[in-house]
């Protein structure tokens, strides 16, 4: 009986699909003109070095496994084995998708089992931190907002995986690791392949669900209901399905309410973003439900992060950096003060579930 009605209402959207497409082509183009024209001038400047770099160190340790101190402490605090730590922690800075790609080239190579490569993508799928530095600080008219942002997400990213899905037990060691000659050459030849097949693909889930989400919000009515309230509801749900339009959205929005509204839109990712990972994962025979419940109780927890912050955090040094960052740009006092307190919270956030780790690992 479920699956009648699921493939009866895929049947009524895609005859809803095609009736507008041929009724309003035009929009239709225009709205994919400026998708196309995002992917260009924003997305992929954003990423596509980052794509490279994860293919890159993903080959790497395929050849070579990593052995240091560092990966050793990481691996025993998230419970990973020490191959997914480099991948883990290239998606919290470099973003999905190149993170969960990453994750299922070592799983499909025997370098971890289905729940530790299932777990790590909760970890591997953030969102780009140069999207929040750049993207996301023009449209927060403020650098020192989009750090407080970016701190925000990856501890909310970081907490939401201790609490709900990190799994204490023996971690998988592959019994089929080798080191393999490196070929530097063929290593950048395949990265840089792999990544404009990766980039070309995230385009299209790009194109289709702004498209997609620009043509909902713009039908959308409101009746008694004042801008503000109207601004941030179509920016929501164009949040909901693509994270790029619905962040660049958020300019419409006035007030404190942007900043919450970037900041969960951020830390959510959309619609576009879970089907580019799962896509990945279903290749693999991984499933994404771990990820795609992750965001969720993400972008709750990080807006209520970010609050925090804005509380404890000095206003004469958030001033500043606004006024910096609208009159000259760069960094200035205020907001080489503000990144300073940051990296300390940082910092500190790591020892307590360093020290919460060990006190599990005693009791158990």
């Amino acid at each position: 009986m479920k699956q009648i009605y699921k493939d009866t209402a895929l049947s009524v959207f895609l005859i809803i699909m095609f009736i507008y497409l041929l009724v309003f082509p035009y929009e239709i183009a225009f709205h994919i003109g400026n998708a196309i024209k995002l992917c260009l001038y924003s997305v992929v400047p954003s990423l596509f070095m980052y794509i490279c770099l994860a293919n890159f160190v993903t080959d790497i340790i395929l050849k070579k496994e990593p052995k240091s101190k560092a990966t050793k402490f990481l691996s025993d605090l998230f419970a990973l084995p020490e191959f997914l730590v480099p991948a883990c922690i290239m998606g919290l800075i470099c973003g999905a998708p190149s993170g969960g790609i990453s994750v299922c080239r070592l799983y499909k190579n025997g370098r971890c089992t289905k729940q530790e490569a299932e777990s790590a993508l909760v970890l591997s799928n953030n969102c780009s931190a140069v999207f929040i530095t750049s993207i996301a600080a023009s449209v927060l008219e403020s650098k020192a907002f989009a750090y407080i942002i970016l701190f925000s997400n990856i501890m909310a990213t970081i907490t939401v995986y201790f609490l709900f899905f990190r799994k204490n037990g023996t971690r998988h060691v592959s019994s089929c690791v080798t080191t393999k000659k490196i070929s530097v050459s063929q290593t950048i030849t395949d990265s840089i392949s792999s990544s404009v097949f990766s980039c070309i693909n995230l385009c299209g889930y790009i194109v289709f669900f702004y498209t997609l989400s620009s043509v909902i919000s713009g039908k959308l009515l409101f009746v008694g209901c004042n801008e503000s309230f109207q601004a941030l509801f179509k920016s929501g749900v164009m949040c909901f399905f693509e994270m790029s339009s619905g962040i660049l959205s958020c300019s419409m929005i006035n007030g404190n309410e942007r900043i919450i509204a970037v900041c969960s839109g951020i830390a959510f990712c959309g619609i576009s973003i879970f089907l580019q990972v799962k896509s990945i994962a279903d290749k693999c025979g991984l499933s994404s439900k771990k990820f795609i419940l992750s965001k969720v109780i993400c972008a709750i927890v990080s807006p209520l992060i970010t609050l925090a912050l804005l509380i404890i955090l000095p206003q004469k040094a958030v001033s500043a950096s606004y006024q910096v960052v609208q009159s000259k740009g760069g960094i200035g006092i205020g907001e080489t003060l503000s990144l300073t307190i940051i990296v300390c919270l940082f910092i500190i956030g790591w020892l307590v579930l360093s020290y919460l780790d060990k006190n599990h690992k005693t009791n158990s």
